[in-house]
């Protein structure tokens, strides 16, 4: 058994599959669609979301699972056959994490869901990592311009410049950012 939560936005009706699913994973929770669903999938919130494509409005519901962010998508399809490429397409252009079929095995249906969960959490790893990177990145950038307002108006070195701004910012208890934007803000150069 996967030690996993996984949320499954259900009409009423019973979901083919969910026997297999609750054999596979830790936690099976309904969730109702409409925007009292979305509401009570927010408050959960599960490791995983598992949306039957047949069920009306599958795009807007997906769109809003996804815009939200807290948990990988996983389409569910009645069976794969012959000419499902749009439902692929469809998929992949949201950005669903995997597509599993009611006719799928326990163990394709257990690697799927797994997968979706794995890949999801490397991705959002990544995702801080590029957040941090960027701040750090954009922090730089204010410092040198405030290093280089600094040298301008008192003719001083870049590294007594920076000196200076380190013992502002231990002074005041403020970050190195919040210094070099407050010379920049002063010197008239931050917009």
């Amino acid at each position: 058994m996967v030690p996993l939560t996984l949320a499954v936005i259900t009409d009423g009706n019973s979901t083919p599959a969910w026997d297999k699913l609750r054999g596979i994973v830790e936690k099976l929770l309904p969730v109702p669609t409409g925007d009292k669903g979305l509401t009570e999938l927010q408050n959960l919130p599960p490791d995983l979301i598992l949306l039957p494509a047949w069920l009306p409005h599958r795009r807007r519901l997906s769109m809003k699972i996804l815009l939200w962010g807290k948990a990988p998508l996983v389409w569910l399809v009645k069976d794969f056959q012959e000419g499902q490429e749009e439902t692929i397409a469809a998929a992949l252009e949201l950005g669903i994490a995997g597509i599993i079929a009611t006719t799928d095995s326990i163990q394709r249906i257990r690697w799927v869901l797994e997968t979706a969960h794995r890949t999801f959490n490397k991705e959002q790893g990544l995702r801080k990592e590029i957040k941090e990177v960027r701040e750090a990145l954009e922090t730089r950038k204010l410092v040198d311009r405030a290093k280089a307002a600094l040298v301008e108006t008192w003719g001083i070195t870049e590294g007594e410049a920076y000196r200076r701004m380190q013992q502002q910012a231990m002074n005041s208890r403020r970050t190195l950012r919040a210094v070099a934007e407050s010379i920049l803000e002063a010197s008239g150069l931050i917009v």
